[in-house]
């Protein structure tokens, strides 16, 4: 749960600051290194979970070897202290922080002027949360689950890892591209619809034929969905905010829906598939595809209120 408030947290200044360093044009390319680089922090976890069970035993990894990745994990303490210290301000909040210096705390400012906003952005961010978690974080769990029967091995799951979030990776930066020309809303729109159909189909795919090769191309079918719209996600919410607000209101957005429906994910996922249906992944995130497609009339409206 520390985790999760910590990286939730992170989620409204991290996007803050990229769009508020970004040249106008280039503010979703920019915005979609926040996701990106979490598929490259993936990326890096998934060879290390490789290698670990790879190279030891499972009563080696067991006993002990499944230390190595949290000592790993350690090395964002030096990183974090680095940033905080040496990155400047965005212009645009030193001088929106300079107009309310004597004005109320952003929370307070958020619940009293704002509140429709933040249901609004905490509709939006419950698919891009639970998107994140069931396909990107839970699915390596689902493949290799007794309960689910694939009958993958944990070496065969964390390869499909391995390439789905180089997929990620590269979705997740050609997309922050495509909305600087195109715009946000379409490709918004074009990710929640498939994901309303496609992982279903993905996954009675990989269960009618249960081989490496039909669980890599899933794999790299979902995680480029998922690519689609988190890679403009970050681009598109902080924008309803006003600049004084925007890091507060994204992180509390973002958050509740992280609480209430992603972290709960993989938990809720291994009962429901145990229990109801091993397409729970799937529907679960079609249900996020369709609050997150209600909420974005009123999200794009506030857009263009706040932008002019």
């Amino acid at each position: 749960m520390l985790q999760g408030f910590s990286a939730g947290g992170e989620i409204g200044g991290a996007a803050a600051f990229m769009i508020e360093h970004a040249p106008v044009e280039k503010r979703a390319r920019y915005a979609a290194w926040l996701q990106a680089s979490m598929g490259i922090s993936n990326l890096m976890s998934a060879v290390v979970g490789l290698t670990i069970t790879t190279v030891f035993t499972s009563s080696q990894v067991s006993d002990w070897a499944w230390r190595i990745p949290f000592v790993i994990g350690l090395l964002i303490i030096p990183v974090g202290f680095y940033t905080r210290r040496r990155l400047p301000e965005p212009e645009a909040f030193s001088r929106a922080a300079a107009a309310r210096e004597n004005d109320r705390d952003p929370l307070r400012r958020l619940l009293t002027e704002h509140l429709a906003t933040l249901v609004t952005g905490f509709l939006f961010s419950v698919l891009w949360t639970v998107a994140v978690y069931a396909f990107v974080i839970y699915l390596p769990t689902y493949y290799i689950s007794p309960a689910v029967g694939l009958g993958f091995t944990a070496q065969q799951a964390f390869l499909a890892t391995v390439v789905g979030n180089i997929v990620l990776i590269v979705g997740c930066l050609m997309v922050g591209r495509l909305a600087d020309r195109i715009g946000a809303r379409r490709i918004v729109v074009a990710s929640s619809v498939t994901m309303l159909v496609l992982p279903v189909l993905c996954l009675m795919w990989l269960h009618a034929q249960p081989s490496t090769i039909v669980l890599l191309v899933v794999h790299c079918l979902l995680s480029a969905n998922v690519a689609a719209f988190v890679g403009v996600a970050p681009a598109t919410l902080p924008m309803a905010f006003p600049v004084a607000v925007r890091s507060t209101g994204l992180a509390l957005s973002y958050n509740i829906a992280s609480i209430f429906f992603a972290g709960f994910t993989p938990a809720l996922m291994t009962w429901a598939t145990a229990r109801f249906t091993v397409l729970a992944p799937a529907v679960w995130v079609a249900f996020g595809a369709l609050v997150c497609l209600v909420s974005v009339p009123a999200l794009f409206r506030q857009i263009a209120r706040v932008n002019g």
